[in-house]
C-alpha cells in the first residue's frame, strides 16, 4: 500500500504470467499519490523488460490525470510493442476519465487480463 491519507491510497500487486506482467490496481490514484504510484510502478515492472505490463482496473476507483501522466511515461520508456503497457477491466466511471484525456487513443484498452495477455504474446 502506498498514501495512507484518508481517501488517498493505493494498492499494487503484481502477478507474472506467460509473456507479461500483470498489475492489479486497487484503490485510488491521485495528485496526492501519484508520485508514490510512479515510484511503486517503476519498481514493480524494473527487470521485466522483456514482457508486456498489463495495467488490471478492474478494482480501480479513480485515477487522475497525474496517475495517467505515470502510466504514460512508463510506456514511453518500455517502447517496443512486445514490452508495452495495456490497460484491462477498467471500470465505466474510471473510462470517462480515460475517454475525456484522449488516453484511449495512446494505449490499448481491453475487457480483460487473458485478452490483453493473449495479445501480447501475438
Amino acid at each position: 500500500m502506498s498514501n495512507i491519507e484518508e481517501g488517498h491510497h493505493f494498492e499494487l500487486q503484481t502477478n507474472a504470467e506467460g509473456h507479461s506482467l500483470i498489475v492489479l490496481l486497487e484503490g485510488r490514484i491521485d495528485s496526492v499519490n501519484a508520485e508514490d504510484f510512479e515510484t511503486q510502478l517503476n519498481w514493480e515492472i524494473k527487470g521485466y523488460d522483456d514482457r508486456a505490463v498489463i495495467l488490471d482496473f478492474s478494482n480501480l476507483a479513480y485515477i487522475s490525470s497525474a496517475g495517467l501522466r505515470v502510466i504514460l511515461q512508463a510506456a514511453k520508456m518500455r517502447g517496443g510493442a512486445s514490452t508495452r503497457i495495456m490497460l484491462c477491466a477498467v471500470p465505466d466511471a474510471v473510462m470517462q476519465i480515460i475517454k475525456i484525456a484522449g488516453f484511449d487513443r495512446v494505449i490499448d484498452i481491453f475487457s480483460d487480463a487473458a485478452t490483453a495477455a493473449n495479445t501480447a504474446k501475438s
